[in-house]
């Protein structure tokens, strides 16, 4: 691009087409005709190479901008980045700002992700969720599934009461049970039936049977 030296107001703006060649370590873009240029703060789309810009230079050819990408080189093979320096803000005054793609919608970051929202609403077919380390803290916890599997090498808890309603359990334990406790209270409105290979009832005060029959042997 050669820009000529011109007899008008410098502040003035004039505008022209350009072919980007690449980019400079300072972060500016070479263009084709030969020229540097900065990228303007409105142009959000980051240039690649090959692509078709406007460009906006500054009459004494001091300055020179690029302001907007009108054409991919390569549009069918890669995303489109819209790139900034520093923190950005997206803000829809009285009205909301949705994300929405086709094929998908992807959030990364190194670092931190944080959401913050008077309430929080996650619908989807299927989940998946990959986490190293979990804390959760809420007042209340309510959840309606209809099949749940855990699988998990470990599992503690503590709670102050626990309570379960439940037609039918089934617990296999391959190992050992303990059961520690003050007190156990087993109350069965049918059938009470304990079987082992070998059963060791131990008091140290009184051992009581109670009832209309007792068989033993």
């Amino acid at each position: 691009m050669t820009i000529a030296a011109r007899r008008i107001e410098p502040r003035s703006l004039h505008h022209e087409t350009a072919t980007v060649a690449g980019l400079e370590p300072d972060g500016r873009y070479r263009l084709v005709p030969a020229c540097l240029a900065r990228r303007a703060a409105s142009c959000l789309v980051a240039p690649a190479d090959g692509d078709t810009v406007a460009v906006a230079v500054r009459a004494d050819g001091r300055d020179v901008w690029i302001l907007a990408v009108l054409d991919r080189a390569a549009a069918d093979e890669v995303p489109t980045p819209i790139a900034v320096e520093g923190d950005v803000t997206l803000r829809a005054r009285n009205g909301q700002v949705r994300l929405e793609g086709d094929r998908g919608v992807s959030v990364t970051s190194p670092r931190t992700v944080d959401v913050l929202a008077g309430r929080f609403g996650l619908m989807a077919a299927d989940a998946q969720v990959a986490i190293d380390t979990v804390q959760v803290v809420g007042k209340a916890m309510v959840s309606r599934i209809d099949d749940v599997r855990h699988i998990a090498r470990k599992v503690e808890m503590v709670a102050d009461q626990l309570s379960q309603r439940l037609k039918r359990s089934l617990r296999r334990i391959e190992e050992v049970a303990h059961v520690r406790a003050n007190v156990i209270d087993h109350v069965a409105e049918a059938t009470y039936s304990v079987r082992s290979d070998h059963a060791v009832v131990t008091a140290e005060r009184l051992v009581k049977v109670d009832g209309k029959q007792v068989h033993i042997g």
